[in-house]
């Protein structure tokens, strides 16, 4: 969603509306995080009132404890907040009236890429199901949003598994809310499934690597794939990438004398600050410190 219309900071995040200034202030974008066609933004300095159009389908999340009023369409208000589990999901091309109601406080935005519905969601896919805005409630809801906030904040080197997991989850949410059909049944990976995306995962520790290729060799669609996974293993996808490389930079650690750099990037990291981060989270010391101890 992108901001038309006034040449007073607004940004990027809202599109072709009339901005009403509350209190002189208006909505900022503080990070914006882009890959894989996702975009995830942390909007900051309510209270706001905005009318926008969605050019992509998106989703709007309050953070637990802030609150915000939509109007699909400029119709009825809706009261939303994420201390309930709320959210709205804006088709592409859809008018929205959006008001926050807190003083102070952040709203996530994600905007996903062209034909998402499709790819992560394959043949169950109902098109009417998301023909509209719709204000959704699941406690989900509140959890991803802190999830994202904190990936943008930190300014967190995300992959595009990560980026299609996220989707995926928020797509499931979405299909799970509060009052909404179940449709689908959750589908199961074989254990042959299973071994085959081990087996690609670990022969691409280096790359940056995508849901679809994943789903691709179980023969599910991404969403599918995401929850069976997660069902099958214990993790998500992208929480299972990161520890095979934890495991293959320990090995890469103890046996070479590659440097810290060289390692993270062979494993798959972007940076070798990103693979620290990661590394220190899941073993409570750094690389450096690692190899020393290993090497005493």
């Amino acid at each position: 969603m992108d901001a038309l219309g006034g040449d007073q900071g607004v940004t990027s995040v809202l599109r072709h509306g009339d901005i009403n200034n509350v209190e002189n202030s208006i909505p900022r974008l503080d990070h914006t995080i882009e890959t894989n066609g996702f975009v995830f933004q942390n909007v900051r300095e309510a209270p706001f009132e905005v009318h926008f159009e969605a050019e992509v389908d998106c989703i709007t999340l309050p953070l637990i404890g802030q609150s915000v009023e939509w109007a699909p369409d400029t119709d009825k208000i809706v009261p939303g907040g994420s201390q309930i589990g709320q959210a709205c999901f804006h088709p592409a091309g859809s008018k929205t009236f959006c008001r926050s109601v807190s003083r102070n406080g952040d709203l996530i935005v994600v905007e996903f890429p062209k034909a998402h519905r499709e790819h992560f969601l394959g043949r169950d896919w109902d098109k009417g199901s998301f023909a509209e805005t719709q204000v959704l409630t699941n406690p989900d809801f509140g959890i991803l949003a802190n999830m994202i906030r904190s990936a943008v904040l930190n300014s967190i080197k995300i992959d595009g598994l990560w980026a299609d997991g996220v989707g995926a989850l928020l797509l499931a949410a979405c299909r799970g809310a509060e009052g909404r059909e179940r449709t689908s049944t959750p589908q199961k990976l074989s254990v042959r499934s299973v071994d085959k995306i081990f087996e690609f995962i670990e022969s691409n520790l280096s790359e940056s690597l995508r849901l679809s290729d994943l789903a691709e060799i179980a023969g599910l669609s991404p969403f599918h794939l995401s929850r069976a996974f997660k069902s099958a293993v214990g993790l998500s996808p992208h929480q299972y990438l990161l520890e095979r490389r934890i495991v293959r930079a320990r090995e890469l650690l103890q046996e070479t004398r590659l440097g810290l750099a060289e390692i993270a990037y062979s494993v798959g990291f972007s940076s070798q600050a990103h693979f620290t981060d990661v590394f220190r989270k899941r073993l409570n010391v750094t690389p450096g410190a690692y190899r020393k101890d290993v090497l005493k």
